[in-house]
């Protein structure tokens, strides 16, 4: 691992922590979701440090899992921010046809082997497209909140900016890792920024207070 992926790795525990101490005190759906999220993610990351000591090397088997997951929380997430766009019953239906994708790949097991670069791609454009469409709903109000005391602006700039980012990358991850071992730990370097960016933007959100409207 290099530092920038150390960096990125252990950022998550900075959110999780601030989560865990501010949990009692969240107002709304948003941030308790929010919480259980970054608590997954830290859970995975521990995992994935513990499975490159232990000298697995590879831990796409793990990563399948904890795409599944992280698409069914981060879009519970967008439920509580678009309540009137997603409801209970297309929730389910959106994480079961993702799950099923993933399932799909049980018929070639070998790809579970492999970074599920189509997978991952096809996640980042469902989240890229619940963000701006949370941003225009917001546009839309006529009284608008003080943006940057919303969770619901932090996560939807957050999933933008990183996931905006990561879109192509993801897609080109398998030709990257063809290319040149060098090549590869420079993307996952810039991964890992992005990743510190993220989960900023994250602690931001948990820092919120309740939203004030303008006057």
């Amino acid at each position: 691992m290099t530092d920038f992926t150390w960096v990125g790795t252990v950022v998550v525990l900075v959110p999780s922590t601030v989560a865990l101490f501010r949990y009692e005190h969240f107002d709304g759906p948003i941030l308790p979701r929010l919480a259980f999220l970054v608590w997954w993610n830290a859970l995975v990351e521990v995992l994935v440090t513990a499975a490159y000591y232990s000298g697995y090397g590879n831990n796409m088997p793990l990563y399948h899992i904890y795409m599944a997951v992280e698409f069914a929380l981060l879009s519970w997430v967008f439920w509580a921010m678009l309540p009137e766009v997603i409801n209970r019953t297309r929730w389910l239906i959106g994480v079961g046809v993702f799950w099923a994708m993933i399932l799909s790949k049980a018929f070639k097991p070998d790809l579970f082997l492999e970074f599920p670069s189509l997978l991952r791609s096809f996640e980042s454009l469902i989240l890229i497209g619940l963000s701006i469409v949370y941003f225009w709903k917001v546009l839309q109000k006529a009284e608008e909140p003080l943006l940057l005391r919303s969770p619901g602006f932090w996560v939807g700039a957050a999933v933008l900016t990183y996931y905006g980012s990561t879109t192509l990358v993801y897609a080109y991850t398998d030709y990257i890792m063809e290319k040149s071992d060098e090549l590869f730990t420079a993307v996952w370097s810039v991964l890992a920024i992005l990743n510190v960016v993220f989960y900023s933007m994250l602690i931001c959100a948990f820092l919120c207070q309740k939203p004030k409207v303008k006057s």
